[in-house]
């Protein structure tokens, strides 16, 4: 067995979290190394999703079908890991962007693995299970957030009407707290229209019974968690995963 690869599959890929050693085993008999160079096309978007890639070293660029740069992957990211399961056509197209080397798992293997040990097929489908809320968790957030912009955007179109008066009676560090997500994600310049929003988001969230403490809690694992957020009324939608956060 090879323990630094171990530790990587069971420590750093949500699929095989929670894995026992002897499952580990299983998926190291599993995995073959690839190296690829600047520029290889790894997969191709509409392509069969037949193997999934953990980045050992190196860099890689997902692109769209159009050829547009989405992200840069590097160690320990994993590619492909859900179209082994959906069975869909890949959706994107991956190419290598910095020379490195990658665990291949193919499709036909490790579906084999799991119809021959029911229990690590359990443990593996849970995880599927627990990734795929969690991105459309965040999917939720990222529509809410282009939601939010809009809606600034419409604000800022003059109507002749006065904008609303804030909200008074703030509760104890109420302003103080969204000052400092807003800091956090390099946000200067909130609108009287976005603040009374955030103002009323911190509201309903102390009527579910959060603390300040708890609700500043939240607002500092959203902002440093969610990619691309722009505004206080998204953290209300990751009191779940922020307060899981806290507790493992």
């Amino acid at each position: 067995m090879n323990p630094e690869l171990a530790n990587l599959l069971r420590a750093s890929v949500p699929l095989f979290r929670g894995f026992p050693p002897d499952e580990v085993e299983v998926l190291l008999s599993l995995c073959r190394i690839r190296s690829f160079r600047a520029g290889d096309v790894l997969m191709q978007s509409g392509s069969p999703s037949t193997e999934m890639f953990l980045i050992l070293s190196g860099e890689v660029l997902v692109r769209t079908p159009k050829g547009l740069p989405l992200v840069r992957l590097a160690r320990p990211e994993t590619v492909g890991e859900m179209g082994i399961f959906t069975g869909d056509s890949r959706s994107a197209t991956v190419e290598g962007r910095q020379d490195g080397t990658l665990v291949v798992i193919a499709r036909a293997d490790l579906l084999k693995a799991l119809a021959e040990d029911p229990p690590m097929a359990i443990r593996m489908y849970k995880n599927v299970i627990d990734i795929l809320s969690r991105r459309l968790r965040n999917e939720n957030l990222h529509i809410q957030m282009y939601r939010d912009q809009v809606q600034d955007l419409e604000a800022k179109v003059p109507s002749g009407a006065e904008p609303p008066e804030e909200a008074s009676g703030a509760p104890l560090n109420e302003d103080g707290i969204i000052d400092e997500f807003y800091r956090s994600i390099g946000v200067s310049d909130v609108s009287t229209q976005r603040r009374s929003r955030d103002r009323e988001t911190y509201r309903a969230m102390g009527e579910r019974g959060l603390s300040d403490a708890q609700i500043q809690q939240i607002a500092r694992w959203t902002a440093k968690n969610i990619r691309g957020i722009k505004a206080f009324t998204l953290v209300k939608y990751a009191i779940d995963d922020a307060l899981k956060a806290s507790q493992g």
